[in-house]
């Protein structure tokens, strides 16, 4: 019995310290992960080169690993995947191949990708715009029909035999974040088109001796080996009192 007995603790007091091993072990890599992550937040602060090198690096060991495990690393992702970020990827997908060159166009196949992209660029507010629209038909279909007035008289626009829209043309004012995208907008074109423009080296002040560019390099040439030696010569002819 005092064998059993012993036996008994022994078992007892080998079981606590597995049990206080595994603890020991998840509270280990509980502070692994969270010095990780600490590491991760200060990397990406410090820089995010380096932010985006390190969760690559985590992100195929990872892959690694599954791999090791004989587990699919295409699955694996793809059950991480929300039904919003499919539906955003394949959107993203469809985007592309819609903004994609498609080999020769025409003048007006060019108008029609540059006012796409324009509004891809611009963000309206398109749902604002089809509730608006909407208002003012509800608004005109509930509105009373009237006859417009026989002689030419000024009335009010409430009172006007036309639509609401029409009687109010030129009287909307956006808001101020419609303004601000409107303003971006038009120093990012502007800025594009001074960018894409073709530079023009020439000076309007300076007296045009050439031709054409050719000529004009070849003028440069020309000035460059002999124009001190031609200095006096020319001066005299721009006086006049050349021999």
């Amino acid at each position: 019995m005092p064998n059993a007995a012993s036996h008994a603790a022994r078992r007892a007091r080998w079981q606590a310290l597995q049990a206080q091993l595994r603890d020991s072990s998840r509270a280990n890599r509980s502070d692994v992960v969270d010095e990780q992550a600490r590491q991760r937040e200060a990397a990406q602060k410090r820089s995010p080169a380096h932010a985006h090198k390190l969760a690559k690096a985590e992100r195929l060991l990872d892959e690694r690993d599954m791999r090791e495990r004989g587990e699919d690393v295409e699955r694996h992702r793809a059950m991480h995947y929300t039904i919003e970020e499919n539906e955003a990827w394949e959107k993203k997908l469809e985007e592309k191949e819609r903004s994609r060159d498609k080999g020769m166009i025409d003048f007006q196949d060019l108008a029609e990708r540059s006012y796409q992209r324009q509004i891809r660029q611009l963000k309206p507010d398109r749902a604002a715009y089809a509730e608006q629209k909407q208002a003012e038909a509800n608004t005109e279909a509930a509105r009373p029909s009237r006859e417009p007035p026989r002689d030419r008289q000024l009335v009010r626009a409430s009172e006007a035999a036309v639509a609401p829209a029409v009687a109010s043309y030129g009287t909307h004012a956006p808001d101020e974040d419609a303004v601000d995208r409107l303003v971006t907008h038009l120093n990012y074109e502007h800025d594009q088109i001074h960018r894409r423009s073709r530079r023009r080296e020439d000076d309007l002040d300076v007296e045009g001796t050439y031709i054409n560019q050719r000529n004009k390099r070849f003028n440069r040439k020309i000035q460059r080996y002999f124009g001190e030696h031609t200095k006096e010569l020319r001066e005299n002819l721009e006086r006049g009192t050349a021999l």
